[in-house]
């Protein structure tokens, strides 16, 4: 179609012809910046987190102590923290730890060195530091729901295990 005859047409038929022409292109164009926008809009805005879940394998913490941590999380910062406690000594302690990283189901790791080693070894967590003089390490496995908000509670569980241990 020439201008000419597209000035002569109706504003209805500007826009029907316009749809005929462009509409593909006008309808991918707004699925791909509806989609770009929600992508930006989850990374600026990532939703809180509304529960955590805390794996402690070790010894020298009690499920009494898993409790105050669990409560001290909930009065800190308003979720709903999930605090699992295995021993070694506990046969389904490491078959336990073992699934629950490997599912993801995990957003905060507290255990030995050895344990800690071997999951860096084999790339499931991001990283991991001693706790305090302790034998105990923490970390986060890689697939964990990463946010501002999980890393204060990562700091605040490594002060509650220290304050536990040293009681």
């Amino acid at each position: 179609m020439d201008m000419k005859s597209f000035k002569d047409l109706s504003f209805k038929g500007k826009i029907k012809w316009i749809i005929d022409y462009y509409g593909l292109t006008i309808f991918f164009t707004i699925i791909a910046l509806l989609i770009i926008f929600n992508l930006v809009n989850s990374f600026v805005n990532p939703e809180p987190i509304a529960d955590t879940v805390v794996f402690i394998y070790c010894d020298e913490l009690s499920s009494e102590d898993a409790d105050k941590i669990s409560a001290g999380i909930a009065d800190q910062f308003d979720i709903e923290p999930e605090v699992q406690i295995y021993h070694p000594s506990d046969l389904y302690g490491q078959q336990a730890l073992a699934t629950k990283v490997g599912a993801d189901q995990i957003d905060i790791i507290i255990t030995p060195l050895g344990e800690m080693e071997l999951m860096n070894d084999n790339a499931y967590i991001q990283g991991y530091e001693q706790i305090g003089d302790t034998d105990l390490y923490l970390g986060i496995p890689k697939r964990s729901r990463t946010s501002e908000q999980l890393l204060q509670i990562k700091e605040y569980v490594e002060k509650m295990v220290l304050e536990e241990i040293s009681e």
